[in-house]
């Protein structure tokens, strides 16, 4: 398995190195696979990953001659780049090859790219035996394109074990991402600004300290900045609140696993009508939905809350979690190793 995982450097730490560590995780609990994991970069400045990756042509045999399987978890900078020799090599040697993209731009991305390159790219995931995106969007775009190996992988969290505790709807509202204006950290300050102190805000995240330290929201007196959160505390941290709040307009967004997490402890999310967004949270029912950038939108959907939406959007989360389940999504990777396309 090629993939990233969390580790020390800040910006190891993310939505699709957490996915990755939980399809790891779930494999090597219910699979009988002989697992070895390898991951994509080491080097984690700005850019440097082209140099992590520019080294996988030249390191393919030899890594992947003892394997029958190699499963590919990557973003799109890899796949737009290395990708299609990294397969090549694989499928010279025989190899049974899976390839899962993270994130909802791939198919954009590619759509943009010359004549000559977008061929590579497109013939290089043909030659894969199964290929895995994120998003629905993304599924009928590659069948549009002809490719007879393209399967839907949504985003999923295991299920909770605990129990779903029913707390009154109290204006209490948390942001779980990285703290970064493409996240709407920006328009949440504005909007809370806004509606006064019976509405409170706790942000949890690392920190772009291009533009944020632990002190830029001391002034604000319904926000607070608690810090970053140990991936196994989110969901005990997400059941203090009533909603989360993703006010995102990041391009790479994708299906967000902290509104997965979100829902799987009843948790309903405000956030906004942007990429595949919409494709997870439904209006009015499992949360709401708002305009990218717009502090008015978001101010007139907290105003809009009261006992009965909260409830009603509460109890949609909860049934909306099913799609997003990783027992069932998972399984379809255990599924794909052992069928040759």
């Amino acid at each position: 398995m090629l993939g990233n995982l969390p580790g020390k450097n800040p910006r190891s730490v993310g939505g699709a190195t957490k996915l990755f560590q939980d399809i790891l995780e779930f494999l090597r609990q219910h699979s009988s696979f002989l697992i070895e994991q390898k991951p994509l970069r080491s080097l984690w400045l700005p850019k440097f990953q082209l140099l992590d990756y520019f080294l996988w042509p030249f390191k393919a045999p030899f890594i992947f001659r003892p394997f029958d399987v190699i499963s590919i978890h990557a973003t799109y900078d890899f796949t737009l780049t290395i990708a299609p020799l990294v397969i090549w090599w694989a499928k010279q040697m025989k190899k049974q090859v899976v390839y899962h993209t993270f994130g909802g731009m791939l198919h954009k991305k590619i759509a943009k790219l010359p004549g000559p390159a977008r061929s590579f790219v497109l013939n290089g995931l043909r030659k894969a035996d199964t290929l895995f995106v994120e998003t629905l969007e993304m599924l009928e775009w590659f069948r549009n394109q002809g490719f007879d190996n393209v399967e839907w992988m949504p985003n999923s969290r295991p299920a909770y074990p605990g129990v779903i505790r029913n707390i009154p709807y109290q204006r209490k509202f948390v942001f779980i991402s990285r703290v970064t204006p493409n996240k709407g950290v920006d328009i949440l300050v504005k909007a809370f600004s806004k509606l006064g102190t019976s509405y409170t805000l706790d942000i949890y995240g690392p920190l772009d300290r291009k533009y944020y330290s632990e002190q830029s929201f001391d002034d604000i007196p319904n926000i607070r900045y608690l810090g970053s959160l140990d991936s196994n505390n989110v969901r005990e941290t997400l059941l203090q609140y009533n909603f989360l709040i993703l006010p995102s307009f990041h391009t790479g967004e994708g299906y967000p696993g902290i509104i997965i997490e979100s829902f799987s402890v009843g948790v309903p999310v405000i956030a906004t009508n942007w990429r595949s967004i919409p494709e997870l949270v439904t209006h009015e029912k499992n949360g709401l939905l708002v305009e990218p950038k717009s502090v008015e939108s978001l101010v007139n959907a907290i105003l809009s809350i009261d006992d009965n939406k909260y409830n009603q959007l509460r109890d949609g989360a909860i049934k909306r979690f099913n799609d997003f389940d990783a027992q069932k999504n998972f399984n379809k990777f255990i599924k794909a190793y052992t069928h040759k396309k």
